[in-house]
């Protein structure tokens, strides 16, 4: 009887040093990792800003999850929900950090994302942090420790960003198609001006806007939405252009309307067309004005703008290599007789080199 009583008295004094143990363990916690993946900043910022891409590289998520989205799915405001976990972007600066709000039935936790470009590199910074009840903090301790359990989720949702992104963006093709005719149109546009990094966020709410407008004032479109640039050197800063929508009939706007009607004359382009990322853009650019400055019975027409088509964008897929971009660049013929480029010129997409990237 005596040693059986040593024995629960033993016991009895382990599990209260293991209730303090685990009691004085820290209740705020701020878990982080970090990784590089070989493309832009801007590029990854726009992937994991917008909850539509979430269920491909999310960890907890998968093609088959049931989820729920806010009406506009990117931005401050924007949600993603499944289950019983809902996750809400915060604030925005720039497309240098993101903050969200993550809510797990009475849970919360902050997730916190940060972008550093260098070299045609990113430096992806993610971590989350909270504080914990005592039963979290000992099921956290039965589990292999809170740290491990958070870090091991992070650093599997930035690999998983990595591999996606790697064979996303690189996944590329440019077919210049040739010279064709641009039909004359009516159409409504919204300008703006900003960065080249802010320009897939602002041209993709302006476009947004129009349409709300199309839709508000029964407008009937005419064809698909495009992208006019003011300028001839992608490489200008600001980047000023115009989004724009073509419609049937001529519309009359007031005076102090930041969305106004115009009209389009036919003209002749060189027509380009890229299959994937539009991180490609500058490169689709570079290649048409230098097979134009080569061409013998073409010349850059500058009276009219450089226009982007979007027939297949993040409406239709949240793939970066299925979307499908139209280009066209103005020109004229040098001797003024409309001539049409017969074959399309295919441009070979480029050797890809994959990096080994590692979590630091």
């Amino acid at each position: 009887m005596r040693i059986a009583k040593y024995i629960f008295l033993l016991l009895l004094l382990l599990s209260i040093a293991f209730i303090v143990f685990i009691a004085t363990q820290p209740n705020e916690f701020n878990y982080k990792s970090e990784k590089t993946i070989a493309s832009s900043k801007n590029t990854i910022f726009q992937y994991i800003n917008d909850y539509k891409n979430w269920n491909s590289w999310y960890p907890e998520l998968n093609s088959n999850t049931k989820t729920s989205l806010s009406e506009i799915t990117y931005g401050e405001g924007a949600f993603i929900n499944w289950d019983a976990t809902k996750i809400t972007t915060t604030q925005l600066f720039g497309t240098d950090s993101i903050y969200q709000l993550e809510q797990e039935g009475d849970k919360k936790y902050n997730l916190y994302w940060k972008f550093h470009e260098e070299k045609g590199e990113t430096k992806v910074i993610w971590g989350i942090k909270g504080s914990l009840t005592f039963n979290e903090k000992l099921l956290s301790f039965l589990k292999g420790g809170n740290e491990f359990m958070f870090t091991s989720k992070i650093e599997h949702g930035l690999e998983n960003i990595n591999e996606y992104l790697i064979n996303e963006i690189s996944n590329f093709n440019i077919l210049i198609n040739g010279v064709v005719n641009s039909h004359a149109s009516y159409y409504i546009q919204q300008k703006d001006s900003c960065s080249l990094t802010e320009f897939p966020i602002r041209s993709n709410n302006a476009l947004q806007n129009l349409q709300k407008f199309v839709k508000q004032n029964d407008i009937v479109i005419n064809g698909d939405a495009f992208i006019q640039f003011a300028s001839w050197n992608i490489n200008d800063e600001p980047l000023y252009f115009a989004a724009c929508i073509p419609i049937e009939e001529e519309i009359l706007t007031t005076p102090l309307s930041d969305i106004t009607g115009h009209y389009q004359e036919e003209y002749s382009a060189l027509k380009i067309t890229l299959k994937g990322s539009y991180s490609h853009r500058k490169e689709v650019w570079t290649k048409a004005l230098a097979f134009i400055e080569q061409n013998e019975e073409y010349i850059l027409d500058k009276d009219y703008k450089i226009t982007e088509i979007h027939k297949k964008d993040r409406s239709n897929t949240t793939k970066p290599s299925e979307f499908i971009t139209e280009i066209l660049i103005p020109v004229k013929d040098k001797n003024n007789k409309p001539k049409i480029v017969a074959t399309p010129v295919v441009i070979p997409k480029p050797t890809v080199i994959q990096k080994t990237d590692s979590i630091n």
